[in-house]
């Protein structure tokens, strides 16, 4: 089992160490926390990935738009494949899942980037 508190002390330690405020470091550290948590939950279990049907799933384009609308497929597609390619997807889960924790980060990342 995952020790948050194992993971986080040390990592606000160094940041601290590297000049960062306290107070904003630990905000922070615990928001990237929550966000690595969000993707492995995300993901399929261990067992789940040693099954190839539960892997990979051949799509046309329209349908993976569709189906996962954070990425801009057709871009993706047309900069590093050639055309009627069917994408293959590692985990449909996974994209989706994908997608539902993009909402929650682009708030946090807008916010940031007002700070930059």
């Amino acid at each position: 089992m995952f020790d948050k508190k194992r993971f986080f002390s040390p990592s606000l330690q160094f940041a601290i160490l590297l000049g960062a405020d306290p107070e904003r470091a630990s905000r922070e550290l615990k928001e990237s926390l929550l966000f690595e948590i969000k993707l492995a939950n995300a993901s399929l279990p261990r067992e789940e990935r040693r099954n190839a049907s539960k892997l990979y799933h051949p799509m046309r384009l329209d349908k993976v738009v569709d189906f996962a609308p954070i990425v801009n497929w057709t871009h993706y597609v047309n900069t590093l494949l050639t055309k009627e390619i069917m994408q293959v997807l590692s985990s449909r889960d996974f994209t989706r899942n994908l997608t539902c924790i993009s909402r929650f980060t682009k708030g946090i990342a807008s916010k940031h980037e007002r700070k930059l």
